[in-house]
């Protein structure tokens, strides 16, 4: 992968507009994660916590920040690795490069599933908002 190579995966079923809005840097970025000057081990790691935690706490958008890697051997060691590891992980359900104003190619804005919670709290929220309708006029 290059540096400044623009970095985007969606999961079938996301629809269009959500994943434009991705990346145009529509959605509040509820979390954040640097990964500069991490081994590739170091980002693996805290990736993994980060995201497991960010999912667990209903955060839906996300922003890794994880550097063109212009200097490093090979270029863009970082930036190449997190694009496979979200493309692995269950939560994630698509990835856009960040807007300039957020990082531009050296960071990704990150889309995840909602957790169990927020969907039995949409459920309970939406499931019952349906009147039934009264044929006693």
């Amino acid at each position: 992968m290059q540096p400044h190579a623009v970095l985007e995966w969606k999961k079938d079923g996301v629809q269009p507009d959500v994943f434009r809005g991705l990346g145009t840097g529509r959605y509040t970025v509820a979390a954040t994660l640097d990964l500069h000057r991490h081994t590739v081990e170091q980002a693996r790691s805290a990736l993994y916590r980060f995201l497991t935690v960010a999912h667990e706490r209903g955060r839906r958008c996300v922003l890794i920040a994880h550097g063109r890697g212009e200097r490093s051997d090979p270029p863009a060691r970082i930036k190449s690795h997190v694009a496979f590891w979200l493309g692995q992980m269950p939560q994630v359900i698509g990835y856009r490069s960040a807007p300039r104003h957020q990082g531009g190619t050296g960071a990704v804005l990150v889309m995840l599933r909602k957790s169990r919670a927020a969907k039995d709290e949409n459920r309970e929220r939406y499931g019952g908002k349906a009147t039934p309708q009264d044929d006693s006029v």
